[in-house]
């Protein structure tokens, strides 16, 4: 009763407030404890993209997890069946380059290391040798900056020399789009959505014979982050969130009472998750729907039924939430 009556307050004031509702679908639970049931689901191919674009601190191939507990992200520990251990990364910190970052992510069942070199500003990749367990010089026939997608069909990334290019490689056919600086991108099934230094949204399909993307629309300037799923393209600028949907051809501003700056966005089989420091909301339309009382720095997805939550330093622990039940699970605390 007492529910239903600060749900109907809710729905009052926002409506007198003008604003789009703020729905609560997911019920809030409390932290479980993790234990040796507790497994990592099977890592979907098109969901690659969130080892590499939300910060990299977290990787997965079926069954295990990867994770790293430093600000420099140098130490990095493989979780499998309730059990986590260190892996050796002397490689990686010895190397005769001094790396500002480093990320993570998994490619073909192997777990790699991507860090960029302080002292000219490129990038390197490493490749952990399970035999040896170290991670050695490998390469790649690309060089990214910041950010990048990668399947055996499809490879996006931003040019490493010309940060205004961004090259969308699919089988055996590579074009090279100017986009101007500032350039950032997403994908959503094998289809590559960039936004220009204009904030103009452009789609792209590798698989049509034009070499040019195709207008979709202008969003705003000095927008911070978006992600798109083929029906809205949902994006952030501050403590505002908006949408854009394809079908009616318009921006509007969802609600946004009560939050913090948005630290992450992702997708969890086609919906919408964003996340602040304090909670996870699920957006569905223009409406915001709670999904737990519990922030994440970083959201990752790795199947189709739970999110991964990193938030370091100011919670040592890799959380995971159920997206359709809510419920919370410790997945491993930092030492």
């Amino acid at each position: 009763m007492g529910k239903n009556i600060v749900s109907i307050m809710l729905t009052v004031a926002l409506l007198f407030s003008g604003c789009s509702l703020l729905q609560t679908r997911y019920p809030l639970s409390p932290i479980q404890s993790s234990n040796t049931e507790l497994t990592v689901g099977v890592v979907k191919q098109g969901n690659i993209q969130n080892n590499l674009r939300s910060g990299g601190m977290i990787a997965a191939r079926n069954g295990e997890l990867f994770f790293c507990d430093s600000i420099y992200h140098e130490r990095i520990f493989g979780f499998k069946n309730g059990v986590y251990e260190q892996l050796n990364p002397t490689s990686l910190i010895k190397s005769q380059f001094s790396l500002v970052f480093i990320k993570y992510f998994c490619y073909r069942n192997d777990l790699y290391a991507y860090g960029q070199i302080k002292e000219d500003d490129r990038y390197v990749f490493m490749k952990y040798n399970e035999s040896t367990e170290k991670f050695e010089n490998c390469t790649f026939d690309f060089e990214p900056y910041r950010n990048f997608y990668l399947t055996d069909e499809l490879a996006v990334w931003i040019d490493a020399d010309h940060q205004d290019a961004l090259h969308i490689r699919f089988q055996d056919r590579e074009i090279s789009v100017d986009c101007g600086s500032e350039v950032d991108f997403c994908v959503f099934d094998q289809k590559v959505y960039y936004v220009t230094a204009e904030r103009k949204l452009y789609v792209f399909d590798p698989k049509s014979p034009s070499a040019n993307g195709q207008l979709i629309a202008a969003l705003i300037e000095n927008l911070d982050r978006f992600i798109v799923n083929g029906e809205n393209c949902v994006f952030s600028k501050g403590l505002d969130l908006y949408a854009y949907s394809f079908e009616d051809d318009r921006i509007e501003h969802i609600d946004n009472s009560g939050y913090t700056y948005f630290s992450d966005m992702t997708l969890v089989d086609g919906e919408i998750f964003v996340s602040t420091k304090e909670k996870i909301y699920h957006i569905a339309g223009q409406k915001v729907e709670t999904v737990c009382d519990c922030g994440a720095e970083s959201l990752y997805s790795f199947d189709d039924q739970y999110l991964y939550l990193y938030q370091f330093p100011e919670e040592k622990q890799i959380k995971r939430v159920n997206v359709t039940t809510g419920a919370i699970d410790e997945v491993a605390t930092f030492r």
